[in-house]
């Protein structure tokens, strides 16, 4: 018998019968709290699956642009890694599913999560998503509104049914636009109130019970935040937001900057809760084009001009960083209504590209330089100081490394001088920057669903470039084509995804090319899921 082990990769000679062996697809998922960008807006993996099983067919970013979903599939409980990089994103993933690093022989390859280790460069894709299926706006001013919200607002009493929001003195007295369209806002979505001064805390309050909005944001995934029973119900991002349309996400992140946000060298907001910043961060990845990143910071008072609270705990903070970030959400129509943050605002949009581009430096190239030297010189281009592309090759004996932007300007004037460069060829066609992994680590079995896209290797999360996942079918009928004398097929997989996803797509391909087969099932020995086996009569 001839045995092809697809794990071990090797035929073991026996008889003249061909018996296949799969572990295709094992471990390879997302934990099923991970937000996924589709075209119908961002929502958990897990509320995905029931959108799916209820008809709904949705695309989601690939590195080949959006791509129909054409599988999802709950996965059980796999062991997974905490997969940290140094721009903030956290993600969850079952130990072999892979994401695209860079290595350090400058070469772009796949890497399983439980292979990741400190210093790895993951790829984190910066192309925009397309909201193409999410074309219906939100009631003018909801989003704004909402950002606001989670931002300055609470939702108090014992029902949480009355709305209220606080405004500092300085933005109510220096920001009378902002206060009267907070205030329109507030009468149009709560009710008729007006904004009451505290003395005290020197800011303003505008509160009213409603008891049909308050349930709205509750429903949605809007908590009080304040504590409650000995409880911390931290905020979160209401779904309406989440699945709202690209317009929609950057008008909530300006209700947002305009209360919680504070715009100095960079756009910054500081939460308590660790989720907030995450989702956020995954909202502000869903819309594409921006360099944020995330850090922790422990704050031991919060001081006002009147006031000081002993806090003693820590907040996460958000960061959206260069002058292209900035642009990109000027360009998508963020307006910022108080008076010193869109002054501020508009400056970080004058300002220089020079010395923003931190997050674009690519490592390991050197030995690419040399070549791409070697090849410049026998082409007749020059390369020396001050010529064109002088600036390329100064990295090229490990001085410096080089960056993106000085890679686009020499790729504009000069393609073919990076014919045979693929690795440079994939990071400009699909616009990636470098991020280090800073942590990865076992945190045992977690529930986790699986996609399949079609046409596409990727689909892209928080901007990591992750493997599409369930190809197994794909791979048995490839083996079988290639051993026409084989009698059998043995699914050796102990995920829910070998009975759900690839055997069922085997069994279809194989109707539809005509292979006849019988199904048989043999139970574990050890009990638990069972193995699924599939005797094929060519």
């Amino acid at each position: 018998m001839k045995i092809y082990d697809k794990q071990a990769e090797f035929i073991q000679s026996e008889a003249d019968t061909t018996l296949f062996v799969s572990g295709v697809g094992a471990g390879k998922c997302l934990d099923s709290s991970t937000l996924i960008n589709t075209s119908v807006g961002l929502m958990k993996f897990s509320e995905l699956l029931c959108l799916w099983d209820n008809g709904v067919r949705p695309s989601i970013l690939s590195e080949c642009g959006c791509k129909r979903i054409v599988d999802v599939i709950d996965t059980g409980f796999v062991n997974c890694h905490r997969v940290v990089v140094s721009n903030g994103t956290v993600i969850i993933a079952g130990d072999n599913h892979k994401f695209r690093v860079l290595s350090e022989d400058f070469e772009i390859v796949w890497k399983r999560s439980c292979d990741l280790k400190c210093g790895d460069k993951v790829l984190v894709s910066k192309n925009i998503s397309s909201d193409a299926g999410v074309i219906d706006l939100l009631t003018r001013g909801l989003a704004y509104f909402t950002g606001v919200m989670s931002g300055d607002g609470c939702l108090t009493g014992n029902n949480r049914s009355v709305i209220g929001i606080s405004v500092g003195g300085k933005d109510y007295r220096g920001s009378p636009d902002y206060t009267n369209y907070l205030r329109e806002l507030f009468h149009r979505f709560v009710g008729a109130s007006d904004f009451i001064r505290d003395t005290r805390e020197d800011c303003y309050n505008i509160r009213k019970t409603n008891k049909h909005f308050s349930n709205f944001l509750l429903e949605s995934g809007y908590y009080i935040d304040r504590y409650a029973n000995g409880v911390d119900l931290f905020k979160q991002i209401p779904r309406f937001i989440l699945r709202a349309c690209i317009m929609d996400r950057v008008d909530y992140l300006a209700g947002l900057i305009d209360t919680d946000g504070y715009i100095g060298k960079d756009i910054e907001i500081i939460n308590k809760s660790e989720k907030f910043i995450r989702d956020l961060n995954s909202l502000l990845c869903s819309i594409g084009g921006l360099n944020v990143t995330i850090s922790k910071k422990h704050v031991d008072v919060i001081k006002g001009k009147n006031y000081s609270y002993d806090v003693n705990r820590d907040f996460w903070r958000l960061n959206i960083r260069g002058v292209t970030s900035f642009n990109r959400l000027k360009l998508l129509g963020l307006k910022l209504r108080t008076t010193y943050r869109a002054e501020a605002f508009e400056k970080l949009c004058n300002k220089s590209l020079r010395g923003s581009n931190n997050r674009s430096i690519v490592p390991y190239a050197h030995d690419a330089l040399r070549r791409l030297h070697t090849r410049a010189v026998s082409m007749g281009i020059r390369t020396g100081h001050g010529s064109s592309i002088g600036s390329l090759f100064c990295g090229m004996n490990g001085k410096q490394n080089i960056s993106m932007e000085t890679l686009r300007r020499c790729y504009a004037k000069y393609p073919d001088l990076f014919s045979a460069e693929p690795t440079i060829l994939y990071l400009l066609n699909n616009d990636c920057y470098v991020s280090g992994v800073v942590e990865s680590i076992d945190v045992g079995e977690r529930h986790c669903c699986d996609l399949t896209v079609e046409g596409s290797p990727t689909y892209i999360v928080d901007g990591l470039i992750s493997h599409n996942t369930t190809a197994g079918a794909l791979w048995a009928l490839n083996q079988i084509s290639k051993f026409p004398q084989a009698v059998g097929f043995v699914g050796a997989n102990t995920y829910l995804q070998l009975h759900k996803s690839t055997l069922p797509k085997l069994t279809k391909m194989m109707r539809e090319i005509g292979i006849d087969f019988v199904f048989n099932r043999a139970p574990r020995p050890s009990g638990g899921i069972s193995l699924s086996l599939r005797t094929i009569r060519m």
